[in-house]
């Protein structure tokens, strides 16, 4: 979950040469996943910018499944108890806690099936071993060619501008909230506030550039951008967003 990262750049000389492509796992659910973990990430860590937040969608595999929007899956749910299962990247995961947040706001039981990395799971349901996946909007629009599988929406409170054929999971369910994901630079603690504030500038430049924005939006992401101070707060607000979320589906720091 990005650990041993973390663990160099806390470490790092805080000269602004030593950065981190810090992630929510980082900086946010290992506080809640992980005993004695060696980093805090509020202390440990300046915060320069918050570059992008992931788009999230649920995929299902319509030749084992037979469903063609959320509503549909919701009744096939309740219909069929504890007999469909959703693949995510690992236990603890933003895709873990979207499929048991499903669960909780559909009011359905299905089965969590964790594999090490998302790929693995794409694979199982291709294979139809599983029937829903809840994934990267980015990666499940790499297997749009492919006629068995249905991204059925978007897990976000309303369509996402750049690909707006896509629903959104509250036009259905409209009391599911996406937990935050995203990804940022963040440097060791201590780095001089000259630096920060260049870095900071530097990188909002570039994720402004309209190729660059654009790649992006392409590959489900929603540029972020703004300043250190906020992507502090944000990270800060995220530990504590998640605490709560990990003891209601019962997950325990290992």
């Amino acid at each position: 979950n990005g650990r041993i990262a973390a663990e160099f750049v806390a470490r790092a000389a805080p000269d602004g040469y030593t950065l981190m492509a810090a992630a929510t796992s980082t900086h946010a659910t290992n506080v809640h996943l992980i005993k004695d973990l060696s980093y805090d990430p509020t202390k440990n860590f300046t915060p320069i910018v918050k570059s992008v937040e992931t788009i999230g969608s649920l995929v299902v595999n319509r030749s084992v499944v037979p469903v063609n929007s959320v509503a549909e899956l919701v009744d096939h749910a309740k219909h069929n108890p504890g007999k469909l299962s959703f693949g995510s990247s690992g236990v603890g995961s933003f895709f873990h806690l979207a499929g048991e947040l499903f669960n909780q706001t559909a009011g359905v039981k299905t089965t969590h099936v964790p594999y090490r990395g998302s790929v693995a799971a794409f694979t199982d349901l291709i294979g139809g071993h599983i029937q829903i996946n809840f994934t990267q909007l980015s990666q499940a629009m790499a297997y749009r060619d492919n006629s068995s599988l249905k991204v059925l929406a978007v897990l976000e409170e309303t369509r996402f501008s750049r690909h707006p054929e896509f629903p959104s999971i509250t036009d259905s369910i409209p009391t599911f909230r996406m937990p935050p994901t995203w990804n940022g630079i963040v440097g060791p603690a201590g780095m001089p506030e000259s630096v920060v504030q260049r870095l900071n500038a530097e990188l909002n430049k570039a994720l402004n550039i309209p190729e660059v924005r654009g790649k992006l939006e392409d590959s489900g992401y929603r540029v972020a951008g703004g300043t250190p101070e906020a992507f502090g707060k944000h990270i800060r607000d995220d530990i504590a967003f998640y605490g709560p979320i990990f003891k209601s589906v019962g997950i325990q720091p290992q």
